[in-house]
């Protein structure tokens, strides 16, 4: 009876030791990536469509700030969001570039209803599913907007065949938001359009890779409760 209790209690200590081993390296570190406020031009039934670069840790995209105009107060938009592994400039086997067909990319949401705001330097909100960017490769992403009165802000380079697309503009630790350009109609075969600086905010949840010393940890115990069990299951000398 002594010990099958000794043998749960290790059996809870080293199972409550993983658990919060590994707790520990999944808890997201909640934060964002922001272009700013900062625009000066605008259009209405067009989107943006840019690149990101993530770096070490795969992120967990949790929403959108996105900047939208409205010229009536009753007017509203449905706003989409779709993004594709590797670059929207993506040169596919076809011959044709990831730009120009929505068969090149995924649709994560898309959502009614959006009143944006009268003031150009303002944010909206936008609760699209959650979607995770890989680590250490280049995503597109596509935030498209279409509603009679209103306008995607962001801030334009001036000419239509841009040195600018790929510049970053906007980066921190975990990934960079490159230059973009805008799109309309959403998907088409007319070529890339201005080159852009998306305004809006990406919200994240970065998730570490564990790391080799967590790994030891784990595996360790694993192996040590391994040899436990078979030291207990041995047979005992001299008994009957």
């Amino acid at each position: 009876m002594i010990l099958r209790k000794k043998t749960a209690g290790h059996f809870l200590i080293l199972f409550l030791s993983i658990a919060i081993i590994l707790g520990a390296e999944r808890v997201g570190n909640a934060t964002s990536i922001t272009t700013g406020t900062s625009n000066n031009n605008g259009s209405g039934y067009v989107g943006n469509m840019f690149d990101v670069i993530v770096k070490d840790n795969a992120l967990k995209v949790t929403g959108l700030d996105v900047n939208i105009l409205h010229f009536r107060d009753w007017a509203t938009a449905t706003v989409e969001l779709w993004t594709r592994e590797g670059s929207f400039q993506e040169v596919m086997s076809d011959g044709h570039h990831a730009y120009e067909s929505q068969d090149y990319w995924t649709l994560v949401g898309s959502v009614s209803g959006i009143h944006g705001s009268a003031d150009a330097n303002h944010f909206t909100y936008i609760d699209f599913p959650d979607f995770t960017l890989p680590a250490s490769m280049v995503s597109g992403l596509y935030v498209w907007v279409q509603g009679d009165y209103m306008q995607t802000r962001y801030t334009s380079y001036g000419n239509t065949s841009p040195t600018d697309i790929g510049d970053v503009a906007a980066t921190n630790s975990d990934l960079d938001l490159l230059v973009g350009v805008t799109r309309t109609p959403r998907f088409n075969v007319s070529g890339l359009g201005l080159a852009v600086k998306w305004s809006g905010t990406i919200y994240y949840d970065s998730t570490p890779v564990p790391e080799p010393a967590t790994i030891l940890l784990v595996g360790g115990g694993l192996i040590g409760l391994a040899g436990f069990r078979g030291k207990k299951g041995s047979p005992t000398k001299g008994r009957v």
